[in-house]
């Protein structure tokens, strides 16, 4: 029965060991970057291309603040978005803006989407806040902090998992 216990606490010592905060994407320079191929409906470079305008002009408030580059010889429009992350922290949430900038690229059929240089309110690069350094705090935290860290994690791929769903709806759409 000790051996059966023993083997248990440790297999569980071991899976908690296993969990990872740093999960983001990151390019060779070691910044978070997300970046997705989206396939559309059979249009053209054009159509694909005005789609994504579309995605900037229904998704954000001003399109004049929003859109940094616009560039349709090459197709590709960069913007620079901003939503509200919900942190969990204990019992409650805190709102923690997250500004980002987005990179469409139209092709025929799909587009590139990059999204990149994640900043959070602090002004703390992505990059930072998933660092080797917190990585190790992050072990060694006590339950609280590590909630907060994942939250911060968690909500971060849901944002950018939602903004590539909602280019991907307005491919689709008719």
């Amino acid at each position: 029965m000790k051996r059966i216990l023993i083997s248990a606490l440790l297999i569980l010592s071991l899976c908690g060991y296993g969990q990872r905060l740093n999960v983001l994407p990151k390019d060779e320079n070691g910044k978070v970057h997300f970046t997705k191929i989206i396939e559309s409906n059979n249009l053209s470079q054009e159509q694909t291309y005005n789609k994504s305008k579309l995605f900037f002009i229904n998704n954000f408030n001003s399109v004049k603040d929003v859109i940094e580059l616009d560039d349709k010889e090459n197709r590709t429009i960069i913007g620079k978005g901003h939503t509200i992350l919900n942190i969990q922290k204990g019992k409650y949430t805190t709102p923690v803006p997250l500004s980002f900038f987005i990179k469409i690229e139209s092709k025929n059929n799909k587009c590139k989407v990059d999204i990149y240089n994640l900043i959070y309110n602090n002004g703390t690069f992505a990059e930072t806040f998933f660092s080797e350094y917190n990585e190790a705090r992050y072990i060694n935290a006590n339950v609280k902090n590590k909630l907060i860290m994942e939250s911060y994690r968690d909500q971060t791929l849901e944002k950018i998992a939602f903004i590539e769903s909602k280019i991907k709806e307005e491919l689709n759409k008719n």
